[in-house]
């Protein structure tokens, strides 16, 4: 028997909005998590590259951009198919 939302008890419904509103907080955490993780991985690959005077672009300024290779990815969890890389 399936009964409607409004004819839920009203500790039923907080019990449902607390649940839900918990889960989102918790996925929020770990999505912040991995951003803050891989901008400082990429934010010390810059700084160990100016450290070394590298850059090779011909402006001498870094877009901020790079290529992650596999076994970086592999490391996060990511998994690419050879079907999914873009060729430019």
């Amino acid at each position: 028997m399936v009964t409607r939302w409004n004819q839920k008890s009203p500790g039923l419904k907080i019990l449902w909005i607390w649940t839900l509103g918990t889960a989102a907080i918790m996925i929020g955490n770990v999505v912040r998590t991995r951003v803050n993780d891989m901008e400082m991985i990429l934010r010390e690959e810059d700084e160990a590259a100016a450290a070394a005077g590298g850059g090779g672009t011909g402006g001498g300024t870094t877009s901020g951009e790079r290529v992650m290779r596999d076994d970086e990815l592999s490391r996060y969890g990511c998994s690419l198919a050879p079907s999914d890389r873009i060729v430019l």
